[in-house]
């Protein structure tokens, strides 16, 4: 039947536009993702981000450093759970402070100390959702 080939051939070509389109923009994602990526590991600031949650899923090599953590080990981990040391009391404050901030944003001067010298710090953080 011949309307029913040209139908089935309007699916095939729908389908195959989709899947292109879904490449393109699968593409641009990893292209933006390697971007910030790059940005992440060559500041000298210590940037640390979370989702809605609360779930740690970025640490830059200086956030790792300063806090003595590794990403691998602690993403996907709430905050509370991967701050709770006594050397970062003062970071679980601030974060929790954020967390119930009405305006959503606080920036605080912190004290971490760790195994090496103790070390000030500027903290800043912005809720984006």
């Amino acid at each position: 039947d011949p309307a029913y080939d040209r139908e089935t051939a309007v699916l095939v070509d729908s389908f195959n536009q989709m899947t292109a389109d879904l490449q393109k923009i699968n593409n641009e994602l990893v292209e933006r993702r390697k971007y910030v990526e790059s940005i992440l590991g060559n500041i000298s600031a210590g940037v640390a981000s979370f989702d809605a949650y609360g779930r740690i899923t970025t640490f830059n090599p200086v956030a790792e450093a300063m806090l003595g953590l590794r990403l691998p080990q602690v993403r996907g981990k709430h905050w509370r759970e991967v701050f709770d040391r006594s050397d970062l009391a003062d970071l679980l404050e601030v974060l929790g402070q954020l967390a119930l901030a009405p305006r959503r944003e606080i920036e605080k001067q912190v004290r971490l100390t760790g195994d090496d010298l103790p070390v000030t710090a500027l903290v800043s953080g912005t809720v984006l959702f």
